[in-house]
């Protein structure tokens, strides 16, 4: 019975600095998105702070020009193609 207790306890403490390691590993994990998430938000900021009305009305005024030649199907990306070989009559 004293070993089985003691094989038990073996056990139980193996898995609780598995589990130990993992916390540990997911608070760094946690650290780090959280200090990405804080350099995203001082970008942000710094860029919320250089826009001025006038470049505002500049991207809007742009971006409706690019959606309406979108539209008219004037702005596309086209597919490159090479030509065949042979296909080309060199002079």
């Amino acid at each position: 019975m004293m070993v089985s207790c003691e094989h038990f306890q073996n056990i139980e403490e193996a898995h609780i600095k598995q589990i130990k390691i993992f916390l540990s590993n997911y608070a760094h994990v946690l650290e780090n998105g959280h200090a990405l998430i804080g350099q995203v938000y001082v970008e942000f900021v710094e860029q919320c702070n250089e826009m001025d009305v006038n470049k505002l009305l500049e991207y809007l005024v742009n971006e409706k020009e690019a959606q309406d030649l979108r539209s008219q199907g004037l702005l596309s990306l086209k597919k490159l193609t090479c030509p065949r070989p042979g296909a080309v009559q060199l002079s």
